[in-house]
């Protein structure tokens, strides 16, 4: 749960395909593309009413910045995402957090949400 002094909203996670391109050269890790399984969905959560997905906009502005896992780095990374904001505002207006589907108490956490539907 997100909270501020004035402000509170539930995380939804989102496992919906999303995953990032990677490439390791020494210690840089490098973001060479981001996949959004639904580009042509309009009705789809990661999606923005100025037709962006919110994952990939933030992803190319903040990088890994907003990312709240860990993993060993491979050349693509399956991730889960959340918005809090109010999508129908202005993008900055909102945040998104990615973590990757194979960071460990993540993972474990996954499990045990598909188990109890």
């Amino acid at each position: 749960m997100f909270m501020n002094s004035s402000v509170s909203a539930e995380m939804t996670w989102h496992d919906d395909g999303h995953r990032l391109v990677l490439q390791l050269n020494r210690s840089e890790l490098k973001i060479l593309s981001t996949v959004c399984p639904n580009r042509d969905n309009e009705s789809a959560a990661c999606r923005h009413p100025d037709s962006q997905c919110v994952v990939d906009w933030f992803i190319s502005r903040y990088g890994l910045d907003c990312n709240v896992g860990v993993c060993q780095p491979t050349p693509e990374l399956n991730i889960a995402w959340a918005f809090i904001g109010d999508t129908h505002r202005e993008i900055e207006a909102g945040q998104v957090w990615i973590i990757p589907k194979n960071d460990e108490a993540f993972a474990a956490w996954l499990i045990s949400q598909t188990a109890q539907e």
